[in-house]
């Protein structure tokens, strides 16, 4: 339920920001692309520029299907990373994200615990790896291992990821390399 009032929330904030763009933000999460959100902070006016894609997940405790989401954020020049799942899937002990972009090698971030259903990176290396694998692919297949939760996995697609980067580096810079 936490991933879709965060929806909730980002949609009310980007339609508060601006009105032209709320008719296409969150129209079609579950399609097979990226999708970005150029706005302004209403506190700051500082530029924030997000761009995400969401599926549906499994975790092998559990019974049926969830939701994902991958998140690359700037505000203020500052990049984050964001692994969120609609369920319970990782412990504070050893963090990790486990991630592979079709035709790219596997890769670990290691990752900070914010909650059970949220982990986040802000270091530049793993997000400017990121960008440059999503720049190459469509695909993304994410994992996260947890002692009390068991595996979470999420297969994106994600089309249209060179014109993600793209439009990250543009938005941050020193983040994109």
């Amino acid at each position: 339920m936490r991933l879709r009032t965060a929806f909730g929330a980002l949609l009310a904030l980007v339609a508060a920001a601006t009105p032209a763009a709320a008719d296409n933000v969150w129209v079609d999460a579950l399609s097979d692309r990226w999708h970005a959100v150029s706005t302004t902070d209403p506190i700051t006016d500082a530029p924030v520029f997000a761009a995400y894609v969401v599926t549906a997940a499994v975790n092998d405790h559990a019974v049926g299907a969830d939701l994902a989401r991958v998140e690359l954020t700037c505000r203020g020049g500052k990049a984050r990373l964001t692994f969120e799942w609609n369920f319970k899937a990782a412990g504070p002990a050893n963090l990790a994200v486990d991630y592979r972009f079709d035709g790219r090698a596997g890769r670990t971030v290691k990752a900070r615990y914010v909650n059970r259903m949220l982990e986040e990176t802000t270091a530049v290396a793993d997000i400017r790896q990121f960008l440059a694998d999503a720049a190459q692919s469509e695909g993304l297949l994410v994992r996260v291992n947890s002692d009390t939760y068991g595996i979470s996995t999420a297969t994106f697609h994600t089309r249209a990821g060179a014109d993600m980067a793209k439009r990250f580096a543009a938005a941050c810079p020193a983040a994109a390399g």
